[in-house]
């Protein structure tokens, strides 16, 4: 839920490839995927988007575009789809 709400609200992502957040985004569309206790890739990522205003605007502009995947509507219509509609 964090980070469609992060997407929605136009935020540069950097997530873990833990769980099933990566599945969420794309690599490199919406935000990176680090890998899980590698601190060093993480420090590097942040670095490299602050540093990069561009990329910040980029990540903001394709994730509340990206975010619309899942809105309420959206989410229940699918729901429908998948549990009544066979």
């Amino acid at each position: 839920m964090a980070v469609v709400e992060a997407m929605a609200n136009g935020c540069s992502l950097i997530v873990t490839d833990v769980g099933a957040i990566q599945e969420m985004i794309a690599a490199e569309a919406y935000g990176q995927i680090v890998p899980g206790n590698d601190w060093r890739s993480l420090s590097s990522l942040m670095t490299r988007q602050m540093a990069s205003t561009q990329d910040r605007e980029d990540f903001a502009l394709s994730n509340r575009e990206a975010s619309k995947r899942f809105d309420q509507e959206t989410v229940n219509l699918a729901w429908v789809e998948t549990y009544f509609n066979r």
